[in-house]
């Protein structure tokens, strides 16, 4: 039932970059470096296509139709948090 409703209900690029950041931070040992990627990606995409098209089918009563596949690239995200560390 989880599988099914990940399938048909979650967005592919959203699906397919937890995967990525799930194996990207088992070999993270700074625990604040994951937090800041982890947080930064969340926030890159909450912007994205598929965000809104999740938000428009859910409140419409419908099906989601993602325009994004499962493969994106998230932006590289070391450099958003050097102004913070200063």
């Amino acid at each position: 039932a989880l599988a099914y409703e990940i399938a048909t209900q979650t967005a592919p690029s959203a699906v397919g970059l937890t995967k990525r950041l799930a194996y990207e931070m088992l070999a993270e040992t700074d625990r604040e470096a994951a937090f800041h990627r982890e947080w930064e990606l969340f926030r890159w995409m909450g912007r994205q296509p598929d965000s809104a098209e999740g938000v428009a089918s859910f409140v419409e009563k419908r099906a989601p139709q993602f325009p994004s596949g499962k493969h994106v690239e998230p932006p590289p995200t070391g450099e958003l948090w050097a102004a913070f560390d200063e």
